[in-house]
C-alpha cells in the first residue's frame, strides 16, 4: 500500500524551485513544479489528475496563491489535500486570511530546507494517518469503497483526457456463507484476509484493489482492455484454485470467484453506467455455474 509521497510546488519562479526540489526528492519525494496558468479551471484539472499527496504554494504568483487556495479547497476531491504557504513576508493580517481559508502551515522565505523537510513529513504522517482510517478496511487493510469511489471518479477524469481506456472488475467470492456458516466467521475472516493477500501477489503495483463490501471487491487496471483483463482475472482464478488460503480442522479450505469485466469509455462513460456492467457481467458470471469471468455485453 505504501508509494512515494507525491508534492506539488506551485511556484513560477525556478531559481527559487531548483535547490527545494532537489532536497526534498533527495529525502525520498516525488516532485512536480507547476507554474500556475491563468485558467484556474483547466489548472484544478491537472492537480487533480496529479493527485497530490501535498501542495506547496508560492502567494505571490498571478493567479494568487489565494485564489488558488480557494478554487483547491472548493473542490470536492481536492480539498482534504494538505496546503502549505510559501512566503517572503510574514503579515498576520495574510495568515489570518490564509488559516480561514483552509491552508495547513507557512513556511517563510528564506526557505530552511530542513524546515521545511521536517513540516513536510509532520503534516504527511499525520495525513497518512488519517487516511488509513477513512479509506482503509479495517480487517483486510486495503482500499475500502469510499476510496474506490473516489479513484473511480478520478480514473475516469484521467482515461477520458488521454482519450485511453482502463477496466473495471468486480469479484465475488463464490459460497462464501457456507464457509462462514460451517466454519465460523472468525475463520471466515482470515480467510478474506488471506484472499486480499493473494489477489494483491498477483496484480499490477498501478491496478488499484479495494473492498466493495461483504464478499465483493473491485478491481481497476489502468490501460487495460476488458478481453485481456479477463484473460488476466481468468489466469488468477486458475491459480487461485491451486491455493490453500486456510486450514480448519486439518481441512484445506479453497475459495473461487466470480467475476465481471467492464471497460471504460465502451461499456460506460462515467460511474454509475461502469458499475452497472460491471455488476451485470458479475450476474452473469455466478448464473452461469460460478468460478469464471464474463465481460459486460
Amino acid at each position: 500500500m505504501q508509494k512515494q509521497a507525491k508534492i506539488l510546488i506551485l511556484e513560477d519562479d525556478p531559481y527559487f524551485v531548483y535547490p527545494i526540489r532537489c532536497h526534498l526528492e533527495k529525502a525520498g519525494y516525488e516532485i512536480t513544479v507547476m507554474d500556475i496558468m491563468k485558467n484556474l479551471e483547466a489548472s484544478q484539472e491537472m492537480i487533480f489528475q496529479y493527485s497530490p499527496n501535498i501542495i506547496l504554494c508560492d502567494i505571490k504568483m498571478q493567479p494568487t496563491g489565494f485564489e488558488i487556495l480557494k478554487v483547491i479547497k472548493n473542490h470536492t476531491q481536492l480539498r482534504f489535500i494538505p496546503f502549505i504557504f510559501l512566503t517572503g513576508v510574514e503579515s498576520l493580517p495574510d495568515q489570518v486570511r490564509a488559516y480561514l481559508g483552509g491552508v495547513d502551515d507557512f513556511i517563510i522565505k528564506p526557505i530552511e530546507k530542513d524546515v521545511l523537510l521536517a513540516k513536510i513529513t509532520s503534516i504527511l504522517n499525520r495525513q497518512a494517518n488519517l487516511e488509513s482510517a477513512i479509506y482503509l478496511d479495517a480487517l483486510t487493510q486495503i482500499y475500502n469503497r469510499r476510496f474506490f469511489e473516489k479513484e473511480l471518479a478520478r480514473q475516469i477524469n484521467l482515461h477520458r483526457r488521454h482519450k485511453d481506456k482502463f477496466t473495471l472488475a468486480m469479484l465475488d467470492l463464490d459460497h462464501f456463507k457456507s464457509i462462514n456458516d460451517t466454519f465460523g466467521h472468525s475463520l471466515g475472516d482470515l480467510a478474506l484476509i488471506g484472499f486480499t493477500r493473494f489477489i494483491q501477489s498477483q496484480i499490477r503495483s498501478t491496478d488499484i484493489f479495494s473492498r466493495w463490501g461483504g464478499e465483493e471487491f473491485v478491481l481497476i487496471m489502468e490501460r487495460s482492455d476488458k478481453l485481456g483483463a479477463v484473460k488476466t482475472l481468468e489466469n488468477i482464478l486458475n491459480n487461485l484454485l491451486n491455493e490453500v488460503l486456510v486450514r480448519a480442522n486439518d481441512q484445506d479450505i479453497k475459495i473461487s470467484f466470480s467475476a465481471g469485466v467492464a471497460q471504460f469509455p465502451d461499456d460506460g462513460t462515467n460511474y454509475k453506467e461502469l458499475i452497472d456492467a460491471a455488476d451485470k457481467a458479475t450476474y452473469r458470471a455466478k448464473t452461469s455455474g460460478r468460478s469464471q469471468v464474463k465481460y459486460a455485453e
